[in-house]
C-alpha cells in the first residue's frame, strides 16, 4: 500500500498564499518586462519631464525633482539662488537673525509673479515694518508639484542646513493628484 500524504488545512492554505504571492510577482515581472520592451504605457508625464519646471527644475534621486542651482526663468531672469531656492542669495545666518523657511508647492514658488510678490517675500517685509531685535529673513522653499512627503523629505535632508527658526507648511492639492503634478 502506498502511502498517502494528506494536506493538512494549514499547510493547504499556506500553499495557497504562495501560490498567490507567486503568481502577483509573475504578473508584476511580465508588466515590467512589457514596459521596458514596448514603453511607458501612456502614463502621465513626471513634473521634469512633463511641464514648466523642466526650464529650473532638475531629476532628483531623493526628492524626485528639485530646483536647479542658478535657474533663470523664461525671460532671463534668475529665478533660483545658489542653494536651489527662490529668491535672493541666502547666505551665512547672523546672530541677529530669526529665519522663516517655508515650504510649499507652486503656490509658495509662485511663479506667476516676481519675487518680491510672493507670500514669502511679503512677509518678510511685514515683519520687518517695525524695529525688532532680531531681523526676520523668509526663505522661500516652494517647489511646483511638491507634496507633503517631498516637502517633509526636504526638510530633514537638506532644510536644516538653512537653520531656521521656524518651518512652515504650505501643501494641499498636490496631496490628492495620482502623482504629484501633471501638465
Amino acid at each position: 500500500m502506498k502511502d498517502q500524504t494528506i494536506m493538512t488545512p494549514r499547510r493547504r492554505t499556506a500553499f495557497k498564499l504562495i501560490l498567490a504571492a507567486l503568481s502577483v510577482v509573475l504578473t508584476l515581472g511580465v508588466i515590467e518586462a512589457a514596459s521596458y520592451l514596448f514603453g511607458t504605457f501612456g502614463g502621465p508625464d513626471q513634473p521634469v519631464q512633463g511641464s514648466n519646471i523642466r526650464i529650473y527644475g532638475q531629476h532628483d534621486p531623493e526628492l524626485f525633482w528639485s530646483l536647479r542651482p542658478l535657474a533663470e526663468s523664461p525671460d532671463g531672469e534668475r529665478w533660483i539662488n545658489s542653494d536651489g531656492l527662490r529668491g535672493p542669495e541666502i547666505g551665512a545666518k547672523g546672530e541677529a537673525e530669526y529665519r522663516v523657511l517655508n515650504l510649499g508647492e507652486s503656490t509658495t514658488f509662485a511663479a506667476q509673479v516676481r519675487y518680491e510678490e510672493s507670500y514669502s517675500a511679503l512677509l518678510e517685509e511685514l515683519l520687518n515694518r517695525e524695529p525688532r531685535e532680531r531681523r526676520v529673513r523668509v526663505l522661500n522653499g516652494g517647489v511646483p508639484g511638491y507634496s507633503l512627503l517631498q516637502g517633509v523629505q526636504f526638510l530633514k535632508l537638506r532644510g536644516q542646513r538653512f537653520k531656521p527658526d521656524m518651518v512652515t507648511l504650505y501643501f494641499g492639492f498636490n496631496d490628492f493628484l495620482p502623482i504629484a503634478f501633471t501638465e
